[in-house]
């Protein structure tokens, strides 16, 4: 009967002993998801982080694209004025050439009067 009632005890210490295991595996896979959770919780700030930074470049990029524009349509109206301006200057470069002309017969005419 000793004999029976030891055979009941070691598989009750058994049980007993696995059951610890368990719940101390238990607790274990608890602590290893909420380390999970953690490192979810931080990988999503830093995500969150990233994509608020993400809109403030494109925000940026968006602006220096606008005073690009902005400069190349400065440059077209520089381009435009310049290009008046050297057909201003041709255009008094050919009115000088006939002044001179003008200048030359004059002087010859002048020449011809003897007083």
């Amino acid at each position: 009967m000793k004999t029976c009632k030891l055979k009941n005890q070691n598989k009750t210490n058994n049980a007993l002993n696995s059951m610890n295991d368990g719940v101390k595996e238990i607790e274990e896979g608890v602590l290893t998801i909420e380390n999970l959770n953690n490192a979810l919780e931080k990988i999503m700030s830093v995500v969150n982080e990233s994509s608020v930074k993400d809109r403030e470049i494109a925000k940026e990029v968006d602006g220096l694209v606008k005073m690009s524009d902005g400069i190349v349509r400065v440059m077209e109206n520089i381009s435009s004025v310049t290009e008046e301006q050297t057909a201003s200057l041709e255009e008094i470069n050919v009115s000088f050439s006939s002044f001179t002309k003008i200048a030359e017969f004059l002087h010859g005419q002048i020449c011809t009067f003897k007083v």
